[in-house]
């Protein structure tokens, strides 16, 4: 009876000491980051005017914009300051190497992934095959950074720096005159010529 329960207690040590991210909590994370989507979409749907931006519904372009713009970079400075990096370049060393079991608590850094993974998979019904494509290949890429050991933290930093990206793309689309407002060319303005 004594060896069994060792038996199970080892088990269960290796259950929760597991070398990759792939578990019910990640599963959870994803399916409540859903619903929350969903709820900011039926939002979105109702305030944001009706329009088409490259065959895609205007809202949708609102919410990944408005997601690539806050929550994305807010999530990874959370992660970044819950890794006790700032100010120290051997624990950012330290923290950029880590594995999912160094760091059982890495709630920033799961919340990014798993939200990141319900947009896409909440987003594909709405978009061009071309951006079809685009949100496949990003959800294999959420699938390999939960699935291997280590790496993680790159993978969290580069694919937050590429959203970041997206959303300067994202930006003039809906707000066109953001970036670069239009204006009278300089030869009619100082009636030159």
């Amino acid at each position: 009876a004594c060896r069994i329960r060792q038996q199970k207690m080892t088990l269960k040590k290796k259950e929760d000491v597991m070398e990759n991210a792939f578990d019910r909590d990640t599963l959870h994370r994803i399916i409540i980051f859903t619903f929350i989507w969903k709820a900011v979409i039926a939002f979105c749907i109702r305030f944001i005017p009706d329009g088409i931006i490259e065959d895609s519904p205007q809202w949708s372009w609102y919410f990944g914009g408005g997601l690539q713009g806050t929550f994305y970079p807010i999530v990874l400075c959370l992660a970044f300051r819950n890794g006790h990096c700032k100010g120290n370049p051997g624990k950012l060393i330290s923290w950029m190497n880590s594995s999912w079991a160094d760091r059982k608590s890495s709630f920033y850094e799961r919340t990014f992934f798993c939200g990141f993974f319900a947009y896409l998979l909440i987003d594909i019904p709405n978009v061009t095959p071309l951006f079809i494509a685009h949100h496949i290949v990003c959800m294999v890429g959420i699938a390999f950074a939960l699935w291997l050991p280590r790496g993680h933290i790159p993978m969290l930093f580069g694919m937050c720096m590429l959203e970041m990206g997206s959303f300067c793309f994202v930006t003039p689309k809906i707000m066109p005159g953001f970036f670069f407002r239009r204006s009278t060319p300089s030869s009619q303005r100082f009636k030159m010529g």
